[in-house]
């Protein structure tokens, strides 16, 4: 990965859409729901992505 995002958390109020809104994720193309972000569940999804 040469600097690929692989997701991106999100709080700018432009998917009106998303059942979490403004609280959303970039996921590669993909615009999903997510929670406020806090440092631990980042931590939790870069544990889940690198199989720790």
């Amino acid at each position: 990965m040469k600097g690929n995002k692989v997701i991106r958390w999100d709080n700018v109020p432009h998917h009106k859409e998303i059942r979490t809104y403004p609280h959303h994720k970039h996921e590669n193309d993909k615009i999903k729901e997510s929670t406020k972000m806090d440092i631990g569940v980042v931590l939790e999804e870069i544990e889940t992505r690198v199989g720790m």
